[in-house]
């Protein structure tokens, strides 16, 4: 396709950034290409240019912390939330001291069996 059949092809689509990379398939290029092609036809403005980020320092990190105003029911909100994940972790930190308690006496339990049974020379069958 030639430029402006492009043009026309993407002035015309119901999708127009689909288009552009359907456009890019058809011509066997890069979308980077068909934008070129719409932005010299004027059917797309060029992207801006991505302005260069400063540094921060410590100053700055202060400043944005003191324009930054949390709203007292959302800090509310934080504080009850950290609570419950709080106390949910100790609860499920005794189950497991529980489930491990059970385990090593499951495990006592097999032991002194297994020794009575090996003396007995006994087999059970479950």
């Amino acid at each position: 396709m030639n430029d402006s059949e492009i043009a026309l092809s993407y002035k015309r689509a119901s999708n127009p950034k689909t288009q552009i990379k359907i456009l890019a398939e058809l011509n066997l290029c890069s979308k980077a290409e068909i934008e070129e092609i719409l932005i010299k036809a004027g059917e797309i403005r060029p992207k801006e240019k991505k302005k260069k980020v400063q540094e921060k320092t410590e100053s700055d990190d202060i400043e944005g912390e003191q324009e930054m105003k949390i709203p007292e029911c959302i800090l509310q909100y934080a504080f009850d939330r950290l609570t419950e994940i709080e106390d949910s972790i100790e609860a499920h930190q005794k189950a497991i001291q529980e489930l491990e308690g059970s385990y090593q006496e499951m495990v006592e339990f097999i032991g002194e069996r297994k020794i009575t049974d090996e003396r007995n020379n006994t087999k059970c069958q479950v």
